[in-house]
């Protein structure tokens, strides 16, 4: 059936983790999206792994940190909290993340304590010799029994700053 798929459109993944010892370890993530009729991408243009798509290391102790094309803190921290799961974006105001999906030339930490999550991100942009054009940097914590929120900062090149914050609370 030529169809991009209902909730989301079809995915072709790799997916690797290499245990380094000592609790270490070296992962990865390329996500693609394609049609299922026509084997055509899923963008207008023409990216190919235009999903997520990052390498990184990290432990249980010390968190992990990625580099590449990570999902944005403010989706991170949306998705704990949206029951639908992405599904039904344009009719739940909870599941806009203002500051995008997912960010290129990204640097993310992320790390659990105990019942707290945090998370930073740094992304660089996509302007050669110019970083803070099209970059973004990001704050993110949620506390596991229902409260979250991030700050986020977003310097598009044909834009002034935009700052962002959002807070949710589930009771």
């Amino acid at each position: 059936m030529n169809s991009n798929g209902y909730y989301s459109s079809n995915k072709l993944g790799y997916l690797g983790n290499e245990d380094l010892s000592d609790g270490w370890n070296a992962h990865f993530r390329l996500e693609n999206g394609f049609n299922l009729g026509n084997g055509q991408l899923d963008n207008t243009t023409g990216t190919l792994f235009n999903r997520q798509a990052y390498v990184g290391m990290g432990s249980k102790k010390y968190g992990s940190i990625d580099f590449g094309r990570p999902y944005t803190i403010s989706h991170d921290i949306i998705s704990i909290y949206d029951p639908c799961a992405f599904h039904y974006t344009p009719i739940l105001p909870l599941t806009v993340a203002p500051d995008g999906t997912r960010n290129n030339n990204a640097v993310k930490y992320k790390n659990e304590f105990g019942t707290l999550l945090f998370e930073m991100d740094n992304s660089f942009g996509g302007v050669a010799g110019n970083f803070s054009s099209g970059a973004t940097r990001s704050v993110g914590v949620s506390y596991h029994l229902g409260a979250g929120g991030y700050w986020g900062r977003v310097r598009p090149s044909e834009y002034p700053r935009r700052y962002g914050l959002s807070v949710t609370a589930i009771t």
